[in-house]
């Protein structure tokens, strides 16, 4: 032969001394033309032309006979694959209808924050192909990923993907919470607040050890969640400001702050020990975890708590009562002497 050709998008590199070719093909090609053309004028071929498939292997030889009665045959094996297509996809939510579509595999589609499930049912072209992936499923704010397989009795899967994505309420509705100022004292947010920009950063000089931040929401059914004081660590510091309607819906604004070092801690990158008595509760940070004991002035122990590694706390209220001077001690060796509510 001087070319072999198949239809349906089989396509194959020919070699004349190649006698043996096999293919697969899907269960929707149900026929398969076959073009076959001799090197020799002379020659005649038999075999090309349509040709219905059936499922499985189907075998067609195309023998070239020269004039001097030689004979050569070129062997096309198809393997028409089961089917693994659906008949059809449903999705039980009445807010969700489409025209499904066998040869179509992903489908996509919005749902409402108040739909909480949803129930795909699928159906085979094929009684005996099994299907997996179908049921009820929970949905949660955001992409719902589903994968639906089908499997034929030879092995060929075919998978369809349903993609939900269930808004939040504030993704409908932008304007439904917001913060109307956001301010921090001491320093500014860069950028300049704006309800819409939700990421900030502030620089705090030495000796400045706290922040207090004040946000206003944005009508009088809004809350806010992350404003008031906070005591700060040197250096890199994260607060969270959210505006809250309802307990559920909310914007979170963020804050970076920068807490400076003072220079002889920079140089060799230490954090300090920060302590501090306000209204007779104590505010304090060092970097280890540790066992704190505070004493009066004369030695008297007054109270003792274990705190974790690297983060502020306030700890109750001491007891008996707190003289005008203590003594705070840490377990790792640092001590301070602090003036009550000074």
């Amino acid at each position: 032969l001087k070319s072999l050709t198949l239809n349906n998008g089989i396509s194959f590199l020919f070699n004349p001394a190649i006698f043996n070719y096999k293919f697969n093909v899907e269960n929707v090609i149900d026929s398969i033309t076959i073009t076959a053309i001799p090197n020799d004028i002379a020659a005649s071929v038999t075999g090309a032309g349509k040709h219905p498939l059936a499922v499985g292997n189907n075998i067609f030889p195309v023998t070239v006979t020269a004039e001097d009665g030689t004979e050569k045959t070129y062997t096309v094996e198809i393997r028409r694959l089961q089917d693994a297509t659906l008949k059809s996809l449903t999705l039980n939510n009445g807010n969700i209808s489409f025209e499904f579509n066998p040869s179509i595999l992903n489908y996509k589609f919005e749902v409402e924050n108040n739909i909480y499930s949803i129930t795909i049912t699928a159906i085979p072209n094929d009684i005996s192909a099994s299907v997996t992936g179908a049921g009820k499923y929970s949905l949660v704010t955001g992409n719902n990923i589903f994968k639906i397989t089908v499997t034929a009795e030879d092995g060929t899967e075919k998978t369809y993907t349903v993609e939900i994505n269930c808004l939040d309420i504030y993704d409908r509705y932008p304007d439904l919470v917001y913060l109307e100022n956001l301010t921090v004292s001491p320093g500014s947010l860069t950028p300049a607040f704006d309800r819409d920009t939700f990421d900030y950063t502030v620089q705090i000089p030495y000796p400045s050890d706290s922040i207090t931040i004040e946000a206003m929401p944005g009508d009088k059914y809004s809350s806010v969640l992350g404003d008031g004081l906070h005591l700060l660590a040197y250096g890199e510091n994260h607060i969270t400001v959210i505006a809250l309607k309802s307990g559920m819906i909310k914007k979170s604004y963020r804050i970076s702050i920068y807490c400076e070092y003072p220079t002889r801690l920079a140089k060799n990158g230490k954090q300090p020990v920060q302590v501090y008595f306000d209204n007779n509760v104590l505010h304090l940070y060092s970097p280890e975890a540790e066992h704190i004991n505070i004493y009066s002035v004369t030695g008297r122990l007054l109270y003792s708590f274990d705190k974790p590694a690297g983060t502020a706390i306030r700890e109750g209220r001491v007891n008996p009562a707190p003289a005008p001077v203590l003594i705070v001690k840490g377990s790792s060796g640092w001590a301070r002497k602090i003036v009550v509510n000074d």
